[in-house]
């Protein structure tokens, strides 16, 4: 008993320092690099958004948009977050949607989340086609 007084006594001091929580930015989605086509041919101009809302499948709610270049070409970077983090209480099942906009017209093109979209630390090559069928797989994804 007498060896297990002084681990008493640290115990909830490391129960509290662990629950106090410190703060620290942490990805929320991977760094994207894109190109997106129709019928095959580069799009200029079209706007791609991405979102982190689960219930925003067109990105209604984006936190980013960016265009398209002559070679149809476009890149996301990484969502971020800044929160307070307690081991083992800060379970949060990440996602996100990429969106295009054009002619009017918005697409989903991608969606995923932290655990099946692999390491979102990688960036994440999309190839986009939004005459692809069938219409529920307008991308490609390679790392």
């Amino acid at each position: 008993m007498n060896k297990l007084l002084p681990l008493l006594a640290i115990l909830p001091m490391l129960l509290l320092q662990a629950c106090n929580g410190s703060m620290q930015t942490r990805n929320i989605s991977p760094y994207f690099d894109g190109v997106l086509k129709s019928n095959g041919e580069p799009i200029y101009g079209a706007t791609i958004m991405l979102s982190i809302k689960t219930d925003d499948p067109l990105c209604y709610q984006s936190i980013q948009e960016t265009q398209t270049n002559e070679q149809g070409q476009f890149s996301l970077t990484p969502a971020k977050e800044q929160k307070s983090y307690i081991p083992f209480l800060n379970f949060e099942l990440d996602t996100w949607t990429i969106c295009a906009k054009y002619k009017k017209q918005r697409y989903s093109l991608y969606s995923n989340n932290r655990y099946d979209g692999g390491n979102i630390a990688e960036s994440q090559q999309l190839n986009c086609d939004i005459t692809a069928n069938p219409m529920n797989k307008l991308c490609t994804l390679s790392f």
